[in-house]
């Protein structure tokens, strides 16, 4: 009897032993997290400066020398200043050298504001040194307004700095808890010691930005807050494709909690399998808790701007022309539009009527593929 009932015991013990284990993994999970977002909201106001740096891409001429790792060295690309109140956000990019398209005008020039609600994006405009627009004539410049959303898709200091986990453009802003709940494993792996760093390993993303090949590996340090300090995501494929970020300085702010000074991020694969850097963020000024300049806030459109707004539900798709005292003067409902606040355009164009010339109206609709053209390339442009 005895015997009969212990094999029918045995599982029942077993599986509660089981769901004793999860259980208590899971609200270790839990803790991990928990310590993790009480060291994050510890940082709420600061203003940052950072220079992020990258090895010059290889031309024909020296392609072999740098795959065997010459003219690699990291060099400075962009300086990146980074500014929060707690709710607003302000990010500002600038190319370290100047940045030219083939027209001689500015490109890789990024303005951000995310207030919340709203996100405010200014492209290729230098307040010091402003590029000549009209009405009909944008150069580089792009402008809109959007509705705020964990879409964020370009160069980004809160992901250079671990302070958000991503490894690509096309991943949602998310903090750790969101991110760790997008994967249907996770296990959350001790230290050998209490001061050790805590692992999340994570696999199977709901999402389909991670391939199913991949595993990420995420690590947490006690003794920063349990910031991030290190992010691994490599695939078992047979690209042995390898992403590393890495930590190498935290500092410490005026009331105790720890910020990245310095991350380096690296990548291998098969044909780079000792890898190689791909880049340095370097907090190089830095103020925290401190009262902020209402003026960092203030986001503004040059004159002239055509601005997307896609915040209004009744009408997804605005298209605004920015006037003065950073207001749009008008709403434009077609490229024709454009004429009317642009007298040197419409001063070499005879007058507005049914009668227009077949040459000047072709031109019109030229003008207006060209004006679609490029707000389909803005859309979807993508940076890395």
């Amino acid at each position: 009897m005895s015997v009969s009932l212990s094999r029918y015991l045995l599982p029942v013990v077993w599986q509660l032993f089981f769901c004793l284990c999860v259980a208590t993994a899971d609200e270790r999970l839990q803790q991990v997290l928990t310590q993790h977002e009480s060291g994050m909201g510890q940082i709420q106001v600061f203003h940052v400066i950072l220079h992020a740096r990258s090895p010059r891409p290889p031309t024909p001429d020296n392609f072999e020398k740098w795959m065997k790792g010459e003219g690699r060295e990291p060099v400075l690309f962009f300086e990146c200043a980074w500014i929060s109140d707690g709710i607003r956000e302000r990010i500002q990019m600038f190319p370290h050298e100047q940045v030219e398209d083939e027209n001689g005008r500015p490109i890789n020039i990024d303005d951000y504001l995310r207030d919340g609600d709203k996100e405010y994006w200014l492209a290729n405009w230098d307040w010091d040194s402003p590029q000549e627009i009209t009405p009909t004539m944008q150069g580089s410049v792009m402008a809109e307004i959007r509705p705020q959303t964990a879409a964020f898709r370009t160069r980004d200091p809160a992901w250079w700095l671990l302070r958000l986990p991503r490894f690509e453009t096309p991943e949602p802003r998310l903090t750790l808890r969101e991110y760790v709940a997008r994967f249907e494993q996770v296990s959350c792996v001790e230290g050998e010691s209490p001061l050790d760093p805590v692992q999340l390993r994570l696999h199977g993303d709901t999402l389909g930005l991670v391939a199913d090949t991949a595993a990420v590996e995420i690590y947490l340090e006690p003794k920063a807050g349990y910031h991030i300090s290190r992010m691994v995501r490599e695939n078992s494929d047979e690209t042995a494709e390898r992403m590393e970020y890495q930590v190498e300085e935290f500092m410490q702010t005026p009331s105790g909690a720890y910020f990245p000074r310095k991350v380096v991020y690296r990548v291998s694969d098969k044909e780079i399998p000792d890898g190689m850097t791909m880049g340095e963020y370097e907090v190089v000024t830095s103020s925290f808790d401190e009262p902020l300049d209402p003026s960092l806030f203030t986001f503004r459109f040059p004159e002239n701007a055509q601005v997307v707004d896609t915040t209004d539900q009744r009408d997804p798709r605005k298209w605004l022309l920015w006037g003065k005292e950073n207001q749009a003067k008008a709403d434009l409902q077609n490229p024709m539009d454009l004429l009317d606040y642009d007298p040197v355009a419409r001063s070499k164009m005879p007058g507005r009527s049914h009668s227009i010339p077949r040459l000047v109206m072709l031109n019109l609709i030229f003008l207006g593929a060209v004006l679609a053209v490029a707000f389909l390339i803005k859309r979807r442009r993508s940076k890395t």
